[in-house]
């Protein structure tokens, strides 16, 4: 609880506007055109416009900058994820009610299912060795929605260019009657699993257990260190425009 007073005092600062912060998340040298997540991703004076770098490169932010900036965005991201994971497990909790099923498990009977919670901008890299299959978005989207008898918003990893191992994406598995969903921090959390410096896997189950070390939805919303992640001050009008953004992605496809 220590580590998230801290972070939410750090967090409160940079939302008062104590200290002078930027909405950026890593220094880069990326050129016009390219993908970004916030401003110092973009080289110079570009500013990340639309999650592309926009603009003239004749200045450089300094690092002590872009690393605060870093620090400011991946706080907020991380409330944000959270926030998504529980959205998508009540979604799977309500479908399960209604169905007495999780969404896609009569295809998966033999084998896995994976579905990435990705957009165009976010791309799954690396596959499990063993067998399965990957379902695309919106036709995961399209199962909820018919078990659910309603539409239903789309939310992503706010995050849009991937800079290291942590996956800027969600995963969706299920296998018979088993479901998993799992989003990737960027701090360290005690419900989360540590996988690297900056890469933290938080997973749901309806089956957690010892071995695959994933959690109760139920029982980790609940408890004290879950909300107050979940209450740490950001940026919340930044990071609810990169949420519309995406908010029926899969309608568009059609």
């Amino acid at each position: 609880m220590n580590a998230f007073l801290a972070r939410s005092i750090l967090a409160l600062i940079a939302v008062v506007g104590l200290v002078p912060q930027s909405s950026s998340f890593q220094a880069e040298t990326r050129r016009e055109g390219e993908s970004c997540n916030t401003n110092s991703d973009c080289a110079g004076a570009l500013r990340c416009e639309t999650g592309a770098c926009r603009g003239s490169a004749d200045a450089r932010p300094s690092n002590t900058n872009a690393l605060s900036a870093e620090e400011s965005f991946q706080t907020g991201a991380d409330v944000v994820r959270i926030t998504h994971l529980k959205y998508y497990s009540e979604l799977l909790a309500e479908y399960h009610s209604k169905t007495g099923i999780y969404p896609l498990q009569e295809r998966a009977a033999d084998a896995p299912v994976y579905v990435f919670v990705a957009h165009d901008g976010q791309v799954a890299k690396g596959a499990p060795s063993y067998k399965h299959s990957v379902v695309s978005m919106r036709d995961w989207i399209s199962d909820i929605e018919r078990g659910l008898g309603r539409p239903v918003d789309e939310y992503y990893d706010p995050q849009y260019a991937a800079n290291n191992r942590r996956p800027n994406l969600y995963v969706y598995m299920v296998y018979k009657d088993t479901f998993f969903f799992a989003v990737h921090l960027y701090h360290d959390y005690p419900f989360a699993k540590r996988m690297a410096e900056h890469y933290n896997k938080l997973e749901v189950s309806n089956k957690p257990d010892v071995q695959n070390r994933a959690a109760d939805p139920e029982h980790l919303f609940a408890t004290d260190d879950f909300q107050a992640a979940l209450n740490v001050p950001y940026k919340v009008d930044f990071f609810k425009e990169r949420d519309a953004k995406y908010l029926h992605f899969t309608k568009r496809q059609e």
